[in-house]
């Protein structure tokens, strides 16, 4: 039986994916539960460790998903979110194309409205909804579809709107 994933000894695709980089330009501290240390600064060293590795990978990345969460809540905090973000964003330069998606942590720094106009909306939604959809078409026969899991949420919402109140009505509903 053929391999359809595999043509002439090469893959269809190559891509990379990360996830809660967690980046703040804060000193190392103990995580919210206190189990470990969170190396915050270091997370900037991690990222250009994977960006080389991509960029030198046998095979060329066609481009990178970020699953969410590249900064950190502190970045909030400490009124640096928008200087934070341009500082992990930059380490991702030399990289094809990145698609980002949208963890707790980007709505602790930003609302919905900051987020759909910033360079982490990778997908052309906000035009037709204020959610963050999308789908890349890969190959002819591979589509990654993104969704917006923070669609009926909180966060990021502002209180007056029906989206708020929505979520809020669910929440009570359901959270015990």
């Amino acid at each position: 039986m053929a391999n359809n994933a595999i043509v002439n000894d090469k893959p269809i695709v190559s891509f990379g994916l990360i996830t809660d980089i967690h980046y703040a330009d804060v000193d190392d501290r103990w995580n919210y539960s206190r189990t470990f240390i969170r190396h915050y600064r270091n997370s900037l060293e991690l990222v250009d460790q994977a960006c080389q590795y991509w960029l030198n990978a046998t095979y060329p990345i066609a481009f990178v998903v970020q699953l969410g969460d590249l900064i950190d809540g502190y970045c909030f905090a400490n009124k640096s979110s928008g200087k934070d973000l341009k500082t992990i964003l930059k380490r991702f330069d030399a990289l094809p194309h990145v698609y980002h998606l949208w963890g707790n942590h980007e709505f602790y720094n930003f609302t919905r409205d900051e987020l759909l106009n910033s360079s982490l909306c990778s997908f052309p939604t906000k035009d037709i909804s204020p959610y963050h959809y999308g789908t890349i078409e890969i190959s002819s026969h591979l589509r990654l579809i993104a969704l917006d899991t923070y669609d009926l949420s909180l966060l990021g919402i502002d209180e007056n709107t029906e989206s708020y109140k929505q979520a809020l009505k669910v929440l009570r509903q359901h959270n015990h």
